[in-house]
């Protein structure tokens, strides 16, 4: 599937949530929001092998407005990580740090628990305290 055809079917998917806000459908702005969002990533994916990155920093702001929608924090957090990354420079990098300071610091990747912990499994040699 082209980028095209994917900004149409992103599109689409962006007025049902609209939709579905407006009604109250918490549930279906959830759904949507997720499947939107899914979108909008693939889309910034492509448009940076594209080397199109500040449309793609575009894309990932909204992706992570989108998982806001579906409280995804910590994806959102982490999305909204790259983007700023990618928009180094550019005026849109101070409003995505104003909308990183609005995720709670409890909104922390979950993974740093598999970094920080010492690793202790029995019978390799290879971890930090052997139990053999």
């Amino acid at each position: 599937m082209v980028v095209g055809d994917l900004i149409q079917e992103k599109n689409a998917l962006l007025l049902s949530l609209e939709d579905a806000r407006r009604q109250r459908k918490n549930r279906d702005v959830i759904n949507l929001a997720s499947l939107a969002a899914a979108l909008e990533g693939r889309i910034a994916r492509e448009l940076v092998l594209a080397d199109r990155v500040t449309d793609a920093v575009v894309n990932y702001i909204s992706e992570a407005s989108c998982l806001k929608d579906a409280n995804r924090l910590v994806e959102a957090k982490r999305i909204l990580g790259t983007a700023v990354s990618l928009a180094q420079g550019q005026s849109a990098e101070k409003w995505i740090r104003e909308q990183l300071r609005t995720i709670p610091d409890s909104y922390q990747d979950p993974a740093t628990i598999f970094r920080d912990l010492p690793v202790n499994i029995q019978g390799n040699s290879q971890t930090s305290t052997s139990t053999d």
